[in-house]
């Protein structure tokens, strides 16, 4: 997924949040990784990267996508607290509204 080299900043006016799911107890060493990765592409062709999250709550060694404390978005984990699922997307959701400057627009999840 490298950019072409004429056109590596072809996300540059753009926001992107970005989640990922996995089991933070099987995968203690690289839980949500993914995050990690797509942050840093994004990153590298301008994106301005929005939704970070709060480590807390969470039990796992390490993670490429967590830096300084924060998750570089949402990480879900259904196999081990599927129970905080719906609570975790509905402050992102409202997080989002405000950083995507959506106001009142009506965001449902389905």
């Amino acid at each position: 997924m490298e950019p072409p080299i004429s056109n590596n900043k072809d996300l540059l006016t753009k926001k992107v949040a970005i989640f990922g799911l996995g089991d933070q107890k099987a995968y203690p060493d690289n839980f949500c990784d993914s995050v990690g990765l797509l942050y840093d592409k994004l990153e590298m062709r301008g994106a301005e990267i929005i939704g970070r999250t709060s480590c807390e709550g969470y039990e796992y060694n390490r993670s490429r996508g967590s830096f300084g404390g924060e998750h570089l978005g949402l990480f879900l984990d259904e196999d081990n607290q599927a129970n905080l699922t719906d609570g975790r997307l509905e402050a992102w959701v409202a997080q989002l509204k405000e950083e995507f400057s959506i106001g009142k627009l009506d965001m449902k999840l389905v």
